[in-house]
């Protein structure tokens, strides 16, 4: 295959900025996302840049350069003429690097109006820096050392000075991401800086005459070297000849005569690989111990610490941003990756601690305080989302949708559990995910998207989801489905933790807590889910201090599913969406590759969907108000989104009302303590009165049960607890002041009206009843059968929901459109359904 001179396209005026991720970002990944080198090659071109294939394998047979110059010379087989067929024309890259997917870049430096300073030593370093220097402008890592890119006219000369060579009108250099015949990849290490002007000095340089020979520093003694010293020998040498100036790509040649001392030789990769380590060694400078050599590595990369103190790095791999904490085991790994890259030998533990302690002072003193974040990050009017790919691909959602997002301003980490996300389409919709869960009704539905379209909002405090049902109703399933939809990890659900620290660990490393299986719930751990449901931080004594404390934050959506009714604190119940599963009937059982191969097609669009949803929301927030006794944030923002979801005004929050209403209702059947005060309403006395009566049945029959709180006190703290419940059954407590000694409380019995339904209101429109389905708003003093009770109901005994009260028919209007639903007049309270 060939290409024509004729399909060169003039070039467009080169630009001087240096944001080459959004140059990136803005050429079509489609359909050739996967090929990077493609996608890099046309953002070169679109800067004004002449690019051209190269060879990228350096196993290529039609490759015949010499070893050391392998990966850099065109292939003729697409360029006829080199780099004079170097081209802008995006038609012409296309059908490049779709014949030769991993052919590297080069860049002819004349056309594009480069002048690229190619520094391959650290002598180089050393005549760069008496020269002059070079001024601050875009540059890349190469095989072995550095391209400077700056702008000016001039001819291309090898050796300006020792170790510099310049590239420019007749010349070419390789860009990122291309690879080296060693292995290693080209990548920019100022990837946002502006390409400068060259300075004079090196536009006006000519050829430089070596004044060193390698040879005045070979060793010509005869003695052998044994096995056990050569590396120290030839380190020594290499030393040696550095400190009189000797570069280290001229290193090779007279430390492979010196290792025919040593008996037996190294191999030739072992001999270049002490070359290279020699290469930061500069001229009449000692060695520089391994800890400071690290240190040097790490001078380019960003360094920041968050509000509790914890040290992060973040640097470029190729053309994508990292952050990594500064004492991961990923971090010690790209360092460590580093210095092999680099030369170096193997650094000790020792040397990587001492390094990782420098840089932690420069991230905690120099470093600015910036939050991190994990999956979703909430800024302002923003939800930036982490894909979790390779590519450290990022969506934005913003008021107008959603879209790919190049260079976040926000930094993400990672946990070893996290996996990559689907790549969400748009045009989907959340009924696609109906299909996939074996819900009881449209409440527990609507209770899972609303869930997880506020999980993806990125702003706690968040509600706790509990996949309720019998054995059999695909309760791991649902809840697994539902992690891989928003926050996929290796293990997506966790049995219940044994301790508080491992409940925070678990929570901090991850966008969602799952736990499942729970069969019951210790005071303890339901505690720690509303804290956690809300916002918990957590204060211990750092490893190895006398006085130093650790501290962490987190507040996390939580995800529980079991059997039975192990939720029995009414602080938890507050935050709970309770949602009914019910038994599969064992014909009707799917095997698992089948459920896979329905979500993988699914997945993308339902995804796209609930982050339409996150979009409404955030674009009608502002205009939204509501009601509610808890969790306020929550119900307001699914409120805002629930156009996009198909929802008619208030209907969410009638069924959250009414479910709240049940829970607490459930909750108090099932509490011994609160029955038995229930029903000694009205009272009017202390504690020890109150606790007297509550005994009385067993007196004469010992022991008194387990729930009996053992003092007056306790019976106090618990009627505090079951506060909530209490109003819920029609009852009030009351402390008058205190008489005397004696401390009164007051049970009475008032009117129990329903919780209100928390309707919602908008500036933009006049308040008003809110449009209700099916029966439930009528029916205002009577109360639904439980999901948990329509689950437990046989298929045969269907037909006798309809002797309680209803709950609301289906979902109403999933085809509504946000302009519908905003300008659609909604009927007042006492309008017929």
């Amino acid at each position: 295959m060939s290409i024509e001179k004729g399909a060169v396209a003039a070039a467009p005026e080169p630009e001087d900025r240096g944001d080459l991720h959004e140059s990136m970002a803005s050429v079509p990944r489609s359909p050739l996302a996967g090929n990077r080198m493609l996608v890099a090659a046309l953002a070169y071109a679109a800067r004004g840049w002449h690019v051209f294939p190269v060879f990228g394998d350096a196993n290529d047979p039609r490759d015949k350069s010499p070893v050391g110059k392998k990966c850099k010379a065109p292939i003729g087989a697409l360029v006829r003429h080199g780099l004079n067929d170097a081209t802008v024309d995006p038609d012409v890259i296309r059908r490049w690097w779709t014949a030769e997917p991993g052919a590297n870049i080069g860049v002819a430096c004349g056309p594009s109006g480069l002048c690229i300073g190619d520094v391959d030593s650290a002598a180089g370093e050393l005549a760069v820096k008496h020269s002059g220097g070079f001024p601050k402008t875009l540059e890349a890592r190469t095989g072995k050392g550095r391209h400077v890119y700056m702008r000016g006219a001039a001819t291309s000369v090898n050796g300006v000075l020792d170790g510099v060579d310049r590239k420019s009108k007749g010349g070419y250099v390789v860009a990122p991401p291309s690879v080296h015949e060693s292995g290693r990849v080209y990548e920019w290490s100022t990837p946002d800086a502006a390409i400068a002007e060259a300075p004079d000095w090196f536009l006006k340089a000519g050829r430089k005459q070596k004044t060193k020979s390698a040879k005045a520093n070979v060793d010509t003694s005869s003695e052998s070297i044994e096995e056990g010293s050569r590396n120290d020998f030839l380190s020594r040498k290499a030393f040696a000849m550095r400190k009189a100036g000797i570069a280290p790509e001229d290193l090779v040649r007279p430390l492979m005569e010196l290792n025919q001392k040593c008996k037996p030789p190294l191999d030739q990769q072992e001999v270049e690989a002490i070359a290279r380590g020699k290469a930061n060694v500069e001229p009449g400078e000692k060695v520089s111990k391994q800890a400071d050599m690290l240190v040097r590595l790490a001078a380019d990369i960003e360094l920041f610490h968050d509000r509790e103190g914890t040290a992060y790095a973040s640097f470029m791999r190729d053309i994508v941003r990292e952050t990594r904490r500064l004492r991961s085991k990923a971090f010690k790994a790209w360092l460590t990756w580093r210095a092999h890259t680099e030369g170096m030998t193997v650094p000790n533990s020792s040397a990587m601690n001492d390094a990782l302690g420098a840089l932690e002072g420069r991230a905690l003193y120099e470093g600015p305080e910036l939050p991190v974040f994990n999956r979703v990050a909430r800024v302002g009017n923003r939800v930036y989302l982490d894909i979790g790919d390779e590519n450290w691909s990022v969506i934005v959602v913003e008021t107008d949708g959603w879209r790919l997002c190049a260079n976040p301003p926000v930094r993400f980490i990672r946990g070893g559990n996290s996996r990559p996300l689907r790549m969400p389409v748009k045009g989907g919709g959340v009924t696609e995910l109906r299909a996939l869960l074996n819900v009881a009704d449209d409440r527990s539905f609507a209770f899972i998207v609303a869930w997880m379209v506020f999980a993806l909002a990125g702003q706690g405090p968040f509600p706790v989801l509990n996949l309720n049902g019998p054995q059999g109703s695909a309760k791991t399933t649902a809840a697994e489905c539902i992690r891989l939809l928003i926050d996929p990890a290796k293990a997506l659900v966790r049995s219940l933790p044994r301790s508080v620290d491992d409940l925070l660990t678990a929570a901090t490393h991850s966008l969602v807590l799952s736990l499942d299986n729970v069969s019951k719930m210790p005071v303890w751990l339901s505690d720690e889910i509303c804290r956690i449901a809300t916002g918990s931080g957590s204060a211990k004594r750092a490893l190895y201090t006398d006085d130093d404390e650790h501290v962490s934050e987190v507040c996390r959506p939580v995800l529980l599913n079991g059997i039975g009714q192990y939720v029995n604190r009414g602080d938890l119940v507050d935050r709970l969406l309770d949602v009914a599963l019910v038994k599969i009937d064992e014909r009707s059982f799917k095997p698992k590759a089948v459920l896979d191969a329905t979500f993988k097609l699914a997945a993308p669009r339902i995804l796209g969907a609930l982050l339409d949803a996150v979009s409404c929301g955030l674009k009608h927030l502002d205009a939204t108000q509501v009601q509610a006794p808890r969790m306020a944030d929550f119900a307001r923002f699914i409120e805002a989104a629930s156009p996009a979801l198909g929802w008619k005004p208030g209907w969410f929050l009638d069924q959250y009302a009414t479910a709240r209403e049940e829970q607490r209702a459930d909750l108090l059947d099932n509490s011994e303590l609160g029955k038995a005060v229930v029903a000694l309403v009205p009272f009017r006395g202390t504690a020890s009165e109150l606790r007297n009566l509550l005994v009385k049945p067993w007196d004469e029959r010992k022991p008194q049960p387990s729930w009996m709180p053992k003092s007056a006190t306790l019976l106090s703290t618990e009627l505090d607890r079951l506060l909530p419940l209490l109003a819920s059954a029609g009852v009030s407590l009351r402390r008058p002041p205190r008489t005397g000694k004696k401390r009164i409380l007051e049970l009475a019995q008032r009117d129990c009206p329903r919780e209100p339904a928390s309707p919602a209101s908008r500036a933009s429109q006049p308040a008003s009843g809110m449009a209700s389905t099916g029966d439930a708003a009528s029916d205002a003093n009577k109360r639904n059968a439980s999901p948990r009770d329509q689950a437990a109901r046989s298929p045969s005994d269907a037909g006798d929901a309809s002797d309680a009260a209803k709950p609301p028919k289906s979902l109403p209007d999933f085809n509504l459109t946000p302009e519908q639903y905003w300008g659609k007049p909604r009927k007042e309270a006492s309008d017929p359904p």
